[in-house]
This record gives C-alpha cells, sequence and structure tokens, in this order.
C-alpha cells in the first residue's frame, strides 16, 4: 500500500459522490425547466437549489472530517523519532574523539555513523554526524520529521480546498460562472503522486549521501572561515537565536566540558 493511498481513496469516493449529486441537480433542473410555466419556474428551481445545497454540505462535510482522521494517522506514524532534549553521551563522546582526529570519514564511515545516531533517538547526535560528513565531503539526508510533515500538511491543505470547493463538474470548458480550473485538474488526484514522492523523500528510510563536487566543497570552506553560522531553534510559536560559541544548551555544555577535560588530560601527560 502506497503512502498516500488513504488520500486517494478520500478524494476517489467524494469525487465520486459530489459529481453524482451535481448531475442529479442538473437533471431535476432541467427536467423542471421543461414541465413548469416561466412564472412556477422561479420557485421550484429554489427549492431543487436549497435540496441540494444541503446534500452537497453533508457531503463535504463527511469528507473533510475523513480527512482530518487520515492526516492525524499519517503525522501519528512520524510522532517520536526522536527523544525531546536527548543526548546520548556515550555516542557523543565516541563522535567528538572522531571529529578531533581531524581524519576525513568515508562514505561507509558516515552511513555507520548516521545509523548509530538514529538508533539513539538523539536529535543533537544526527546533527552532530550531518557536521562531520560537510566537513568530510559529503551530504548526508537523513529522515525528518517536521519535513514529511510539512508535505503531509501541504497535501491536506490542497485536499481541503478541493472538498470545500470543487463543484462536481469534471469538465474544463466554461460553465456560465467562475470556476477555478486548477481545482478541477487536482480533484481527479494526479498531484498526490508527485506530494507522495516528495513525502518519500523526506521520510526515506535508507540513508541517501551525494558526493559534494570539489568546487562546492572548496567554496564551502571558504564560506564557513568567513562567517560563523547562527543556529535558528524554534519553540512553537518562539523563535530563539544563539550563536554556537554561547549555546548553553544540555549536550552544547557536555560537549565544552568534555572538551576542557580532554585538554587537561593531554596537558598532564606532556608535564
Amino acid at each position: 500500500m502506497a503512502r498516500f493511498d488513504g488520500y486517494r481513496n478520500i478524494l476517489k469516493c467524494f469525487g465520486e459522490e459530489i459529481e453524482k449529486l451535481t448531475r442529479m441537480q442538473n437533471d431535476e433542473i432541467a427536467s423542471a425547466k421543461s414541465r413548469f410555466n416561466k412564472s412556477a419556474l422561479p420557485e421550484e428551481l429554489k427549492s431543487i437549489n436549497a435540496e441540494y445545497d444541503g446534500l452537497i454540505k453533508a457531503v463535504r462535510s463527511k469528507y473533510v472530517s475523513k480527512l482530518k482522521t487520515e492526516t492525524m494517522s499519517l503525522r501519528h506514524k512520524n510522532m517520536d523519532k526522536f527523544i525531546p532534549n536527548y543526548v546520548s553521551e556515550t555516542l557523543l563522546t565516541e563522535l567528538n574523539l572522531v571529529s578531533a582526529a581531524n581524519i576525513p570519514l568515508t562514505q561507509s564511515e558516515v552511513e555507520a555513523y548516521c545509523e548509530k545516531a538514529l538508533k539513539s533517538r538523539s536529535d543533537f547526535c544526527v546533527r552532530k554526524v550531518i557536521a562531520m560528513a560537510k566537513d568530510s565531503g559529503f551530504r548526508l539526508n537523513v529522515p525528518s520529521e517536521q519535513a514529511a510533515n510539512d508535505v503531509i500538511d501541504q497535501t491536506d491543505s490542497r485536499l481541503r480546498q478541493i472538498i470545500e470547493q470543487y463543484d462536481g463538474n469534471p469538465q474544463f470548458g466554461y460553465s456560465g460562472g467562475r470556476r477555478d480550473l486548477s481545482i478541477t485538474m487536482d480533484a481527479k488526484g494526479g498531484f498526490l503522486d508527485r506530494k507522495e514522492k516528495d513525502y518519500e523523500e523526506k521520510m526515506v528510510e535508507d540513508i541517501s549521501i551525494s558526493t559534494i563536487s570539489q568546487a562546492d566543497y572548496n567554496s564551502q570552506k571558504q564560506k564557513e572561515a568567513e562567517e560563523k553560522e547562527i543556529e535558528i531553534i524554534e519553540t512553537g510559536h518562539m523563535g530563539i537565536s544563539a550563536k554556537p560559541t554561547i549555546n548553553n544548551s544540555a549536550a552544547a555544555r557536555y560537549a565544552r566540558e568534555y572538551s576542557i577535560h580532554t585538554n587537561q588530560e593531554k596537558a598532564e601527560l606532556e608535564e
């Protein structure tokens, strides 16, 4: 079963129901026009439209509810990938030692350390491995809960627009009023293939590594030498910015303490 088959089923069933109601409404309107005179016709059309407006509204409401349930289910599958604010001290110690050796890692070594970091459920350790991979000339792609959920939310938003706005007419021609043809097109579901592919790239289980070109690598190193990056940390609706050199997180404090301890031991050995 493909990851977005739940979305596909919702869109398919909604389309079938809304298009059926639209056909029935149009048929009744056509029949009324042939049976009623000009004075009685407006009242009959008003009655027909009121009846179908209620039915269509109920269908839209039903599928908005189904969409909400499916989206919650998909988001739930992405939850708890990492333990909040957790740092695996054992793994971080190993990564710091490897990083301090200042020897470029091979692709297999990068993959192995990334797997360890993912299994540790420490987002900090994963980011440490990403930085180590970058220093060794590799671009490391790993699963991202936030990125995957962003795709889910984008897909949910578009499906909600379709459910709320699609008029039940699958034809692209002019129908006497303003129509958003992009809604009509996306009601066919083709856009879900693109979104599903995007989602799978964000949640890919295998670690994917691509080699940075020598020119890009040199440019990257030059840029890093010229300016320091500022880490942006988001907590809900709040944005907190801090320079890495004064990072006071538990992980940063541990890293600094470990570095100081290592330097002290080195100094004692030299004496």
